[in-house]
């Protein structure tokens, strides 16, 4: 399977960090969204962004997966420990 031609890929990422834009670009790939980093514009000064690029029609899944996810303290709390909020423990 081809993937799409590299016009048709959008930055879902821009990050002062190469190390940082190859992690994204690999939790993506593992998440089975095709990415990769390359250069873009300069940023403040003299340093350098890098871009996190996907195929447009993976986009919506790069965000979704890199969207910020809140979770409310009894699902950390389930998270953490296995059980439901206000089952006992010990049964």
């Amino acid at each position: 399977m081809e993937l799409a031609s590299k016009s048709s890929w959008i930055v879902v990422a821009s990050l002062y960090d190469i190390h940082t834009a190859h992690s994204l670009a690999a939790l993506l790939n593992a998440e089975l969204v095709p990415a990769e980093v390359g250069e873009g514009s300069r940023g403040i000064g003299e340093a350098r962004l890098w871009e996190v690029r996907v195929p447009s029609l993976a986009a919506e899944r790069a965000q979704h997966l890199l969207a910020p996810s809140v979770l409310s303290d009894a699902e950390l709390g389930y998270l953490a420990t296995g059980t439901l909020p206000g089952t006992d423990a010990t049964h």
